[in-house]
This record gives C-alpha cells, sequence and structure tokens, in this order.
C-alpha cells in the first residue's frame, strides 16, 4: 500500500484499489445504518471490535494449529496481557468480539467488485487460496481505514 493505493500484481495484470475510496464507504455505510448521531458510539465500540477480533484470531488459529484447547480464564489472560503490551490509548480488550464491521463492510465492496474476484480467481489455484488472498486484501485496507478513522 503506497499513497493511499493497494497495488496487487500478478504475472498478467496489475489491480489499484484506492482505499480512500473505501473509506469513504465503510463511512457512508456506517452513518447510513447507524445515522449521524450515533457515529461516535460506533467508533468506541468499532475500536474495542476491531482489535479483540484481531488477537481473537489470532488466539483461535493458534491454538488449531497446536492442537490445544484454552478455558475462559487462560483466553482472558491472554486478552489481558495483549492489552497491556499494545500501545494503544484508551483500548479495551472483549473477548467475544468476532468480526469488525470494518472488515465486513470492507469484505462486502470487494465481492461486489468484479475485477477483483476476476483477479483473485486468476492467481489463485484453490479456493482456500483464493480466501487467503482476499482476507490478506481485506486486512490490508481495512487496517488502513482503521488508522484513517481513529488517527492511530
Amino acid at each position: 500500500m503506497r499513497n493511499g493505493v493497494l497495488c496487487l500484481s500478478s504475472k498478467k495484470d496489475i489491480l489499484s484499489l484506492d482505499f480512500h475510496e473505501f473509506s469513504n464507504e465503510v463511512i457512508s455505510t456506517v452513518k447510513l445504518i447507524c445515522g449521524n448521531s450515533q457515529l461516535d458510539e460506533w467508533k468506541q465500540q468499532e475500536k474495542i471490535t476491531y482489535w479483540s477480533a484481531i488477537v481473537n484470531k489470532i488466539i483461535d488459529d493458534n491454538v488449531i494449529e497446536m492442537g490445544i484447547s484454552l478455558s475462559s480464564t487462560e483466553k482472558k489472560d491472554i486478552f489481558n496481557i495483549t492489552q497491556d503490551n499494545l500501545d494503544i490509548k484508551d483500548l479495551t480488550l472483549d473477548t467475544v468480539c468476532a468480526q469488525s464491521s470494518i472488515k465486513h463492510i470492507v469484505l462486502t465492496m470487494l465481492r461486489k467488485k468484479k475485477e477483483i474476484i476476476d483477479f483473485i480467481g486468476d492467481v489463485s489455484s484453490c479456493k482456500n487460496e483464493g480466501n487467503k488472498i482476499m482476507s490478506e486484501v481485506v486486512n490490508a485496507i481495512s487496517h488502513h481505514i482503521y488508522v484513517e478513522i481513529f488517527k492511530e
């Protein structure tokens, strides 16, 4: 990502995605759903959800990879340690948060774009690989939108 543009390239194609377009669409969608008056409330909740969902995903991936299980107390302890180590002002993590609305909206937008679907189809050999590429694109765009919204 450079100058607000994420460039994806393959042997035969280059695809550029402007994250400002996505950012404007995310805010417009949130305002449509919540209304202008509740935008600040949404921001407060999204800040918690965004980081909590990332931590949850990392924990879940590691638990699966290691073939172990965690009690809810152990998971809470990991969240508390993570929260203490993240350098994000006024952050509270919540173990039940599963998906950020920023990521959900970005994923919905990307799935509607024929050029991204075609590009991923061309560069991936299977559905799992395509899903991984889509996830990486969603994460990259979503993080830049988060930074733009929260100035962190």
